[in-house]
Order: C-alpha cells, then structure tokens, then sequence
C-alpha cells in the first residue's frame, strides 16, 4: 500500500507517537507530500517561544507568515523569556504578538517573565474568544485588572505572581458576567493578588492553592470558598 492509499485518520495517529519529537515529524515532512500536512499539524499543535534567541524566533515569524495555514495548527502557545528586567522588552516579542490574533484555534496561552513586555498587550489578546486557559509566572506587581474584561478564559494559572497594589478588581454582578472558573495559586503571592481571586470566588468551581500557610488573607480565601457547595477546593495541589 502507498502512502497515499492510507486513511488520512490512521496516518494521524500514526504521527500522534511523534508528537514531541520534532526531528521525526521534520523528516515526516519530506517523504510524501500527503505526510506533509498530517505532521504540519503536529509540528505546530503546541509552540514554545525563546525569546532570548532572536534568530529562532524570526524563523518562526517567517514560517507562519509566509504560509498562514500553520497558524490554524496552534492550540498552545508558551513565550519564555529569560529576563526579568523590569525596563528589558524582547525585541523579538512584538512579532510574535501581532500574529497571535490570527490563531484562530489558539487555547492556551502562557507567558513567563518580563511582564512590563505584555502590560499592553494582554487585554488586547484576551479578546479573542479562542483562548480559555492562561497561565503566567513570575509577573510581579502586575496590574491584574486587565484580566477583568477577558472574554473567555475558563482557567487561570499564576506561579510566582504579585499583583499591583493599584489593581482594584471590576465589580462582578453575576455568574454570567464571568466564564472564569478555575483558579491555580502557585508559590509567592501578596495580599493584593490574593484580594483580587477573592473577588472571583463566588463565580469558580475549582480553586487549588499551593503556597505558604498561615496568610491571613490566603485564610479568608478558604473561609469564603467553604461556602460553595459546587467549588473543588484543593490545598497542595501541583501547578500544572
């Protein structure tokens, strides 16, 4: 049987075992072309961003621009950066940022450090309506109000993360008014943050917190919780 007598069904399951290894799925490419697509697919499917490498990142860029099907691929996509310099924006980023929109089947979305770089960026992306899990670490002091208005984020992960003093949470004045549903507390936070997920209890179904004990706030947080009947609530949960 030929390659291209195969169900297309099988071949992508075929693939699904090379789903993390990239230098099979990049050699998939170049035996047939009815290969070619099935490991485009999966290839793309899950995309992790270095920014501290420029080079890459412009491969990636030209890659996706030049051939606008491969964005449809994206369902997960997670920028690095290795700085946290407050005044340091990858030059890279804004590249990146503004083809973001075109990822139609985007899902999750996780940014690491450096978050002076996406403070402007954010409430634009958290517009579209694909994306339903955010996940950021280490945003310190970070105006977490912009989230406020995100239009369908369904869980929510912070490691490592503070809010700005500044941040006074949006009034809530129904389950409707949110689709957020499930908080992941992880490592260091501040009072701040703490009082801004404590504005959003009443409308989650699953909360997991995993850091120090004994917070006064992070305390008032579980008390509040034990009164839903419909939340999960865990405590030591791992941050995944």
């Amino acid at each position: 049987m030929t390659p291209t007598q195969l169900p297309a069904e099988l071949i992508y399951h075929i693939f699904s075992f090379l789903h993390r290894d990239t230098s099979a799925l990049t050699a998939c490419l170049r035996v047939h072309s009815s290969y070619s697509r099935i490991a485009e697919q999966h290839l793309y499917e899950d995309i992790v961003v270095q920014l501290h490498n420029p080079p890459a990142v412009s491969g990636l860029y030209q890659r996706l621009f030049n051939n606008s099907c491969l964005l449809d691929y994206i369902h997960s996509l997670e920028i690095r950066s290795s700085s946290l310099a407050p005044s340091s924006i990858p030059s890279a980023l804004p590249s990146i940022i503004s083809i973001i929109p075109q990822m139609t089947n985007l899902i999750s979305l996780k940014l690491h450090n450096n978050p002076c770089s996406y403070e402007d960026f954010l409430p634009t992306l958290l517009q579209q309506s694909s994306i339903e899990e955010l996940y950021l670490y280490s945003f310190y002091e970070f105006p977490f109000s912009v989230l406020d208005k995100a239009k369908s984020i369904k869980k929510l992960v912070l490691a490592q993360c503070t809010a700005r003093a500044t941040s006074i949470p949006l009034a809530i004045s129904s389950d409707s008014d949110q689709t957020l549903r499930t908080v992941i507390l992880c490592g260091h936070s501040n009072p701040d943050l703490l009082s801004w997920i404590m504005h959003r209890v009443s409308c989650l179904t699953s909360l997991a917190l995993v850091h120090e004990p004994g917070d006064q706030q992070s305390t008032s947080l579980l008390n509040r919780s034990k009164l839903l009947r419909r939340l999960q609530l865990d405590v030591g949960y791992a941050c995944k």
